[in-house]
């Protein structure tokens, strides 16, 4: 402690202080190990820091330690079962290998179902969020109650519930149930959240006087994030172009946090509800996050927004149409395995060889494929590349 009264910029023992505090005043009931107590008392000595020298990142790093989530509870998603193709999807909140200390134990009626063979959404056996199988045997015209756990080291970890009814080809079940907090933040105590309000109220007053302190507006939009994402999003929205304005080198930062919790307040807005169709088309986004919360989403519209990367796009096993004109997607990457797609929307992207479409040959049902306003569109030889290669799509390369 002397150290850090002689020194505010001593990141070594803000980093040891991080260290010692579970160790000093322990608690596995909360989210950091450290009592609440003890935890709450350091935001006031972080604040100092602040106030003494609002220049100084090692205060500021410390204070988003504080407000660290803590390590993310193992609970499950969502399940959605069909009789159509036989098969079941389960959603995790944290990756994990089945076949590899861990294993889904699958009961219909009461009965356990031997020999299924489990894989992620890249068809693979490697560590994932989100596991499928394809080798249910369920009786028709029948009732089915159906739970799914997660097994661990021979342990329960967690389970999924869900009722078949005896007319019902396929049925879906989320765990996502509306709390009135964000599923993205650390639940706060009223002691919690009362000091957290203070902290946000003496930052905005040092906001007054540091009016172009990246990290003054930045832990601003950490600590509305925290307290209540819904209550401030226009404020948070509103900082985060400031902060792409003021930190130029780091604009690429801030867009993705801003996309990161565009969806996430939606995610929480529809939690409690089933959402099989998502607008999303003009919001500025630089990523698509949280896909593994999405796979009973059939309708996607992503129309004119800024994504690049479209990676993990394969946890949406139930969609059926995408639309993702107007982005800067120079390959479909991401795409790949998703059995349920009919239509892709591509218009006025950056795709410029058939070798970026190779992924979409995995996509059984895939009927419609527009890329009009595309540069592969501009060579009959490339053009004609793509029909051999989808040979079973109806492609549009001009603008209807």
């Amino acid at each position: 402690m002397s150290k850090i009264n002689n020194n505010f910029s001593n990141y070594s023992s803000w980093h040891y202080r991080s260290k010692l505090l579970p160790v000093v005043y322990p608690d596995k009931t909360q989210p950091m190990g450290v009592h609440e107590e003890a935890l709450l008392k350091e935001y006031e000595l972080v604040q100092n820091g602040f106030f003494t020298d609002p220049d100084d990142q090692s205060n500021w790093f410390y204070h988003r330690w504080l407000m660290g989530r803590g390590e993310q509870v193992q609970e499950g998603n969502c399940i959605v079962v069909s009789r159509l193709d036989n098969s079941a999807i389960i959603s995790f909140t944290k990756h994990i290998q089945v076949g590899n200390h861990a294993d889904i134990h699958f009961e219909v009626n009461g009965s356990k179902l031997d020999h299924l063979t489990w894989h992620n959404a890249d068809r693979s056996p490697f560590f994932s969020t989100m596991w499928i199988t394809y080798d249910l045997c369920l009786p028709k015209s029948q009732e089915c109650s159906i739970k799914a756990t997660l097994i661990e080291n021979n342990s329960e970890v967690c389970s999924l519930y869900l009722h078949l009814g005896d007319t019902d080809d396929s049925k879906s079940a989320s765990s996502l149930t509306s709390t009135g907090s964000s599923r993205f933040s650390q639940e706060l105590s009223a002691l919690k959240s009362e000091t957290l309000q203070q902290e946000l109220q003496s930052i905005l007053e040092l906001m007054e006087i540091e009016t172009d302190n990246k990290w003054v507006m930045l832990t601003i939009v950490l600590l509305m994030k925290a307290l209540d994402p819904i209550k401030y999003e226009a404020d948070i929205m509103t900082s985060l172009d400031k902060l792409e304005a003021l930190d130029f080198k780091r604009i690429n930062y801030y867009k993705d946090l801003k996309s990161k919790f565009i969806i996430e307040n939606i995610l929480d807005v529809a939690a409690g509800s089933i959402v099989s169709s998502v607008d999303l088309k003009e919001k500025g986004l630089t990523k698509l996050y949280h896909t593994e919360l999405l796979p009973l989403v059939t309708v996607l519209d992503l129309t004119n927004n800024q994504l690049r990367d479209i990676q993990h796009f394969n946890y949406l096993q139930s969609l059926t149409e995408l639309k993702l004109c107007g982005n800067y997607i120079e390959s479909c990457e991401g795409l790949q395995h998703l059995p349920k797609l009919e239509k892709l929307f591509l218009r006025n992207n950056r795709l410029s060889s058939p070798l970026n479409f190779h992924q979409l040959q995995s996509c059984p049902r895939l009927k419609y494929l527009n890329i009009s306003e595309n540069p592969i569109c501009e060579n009959e030889n490339l053009i004609e590349g793509l029909r051999e290669l989808l040979n079973n799509v109806e492609i549009t390369f001009k603008s209807l």
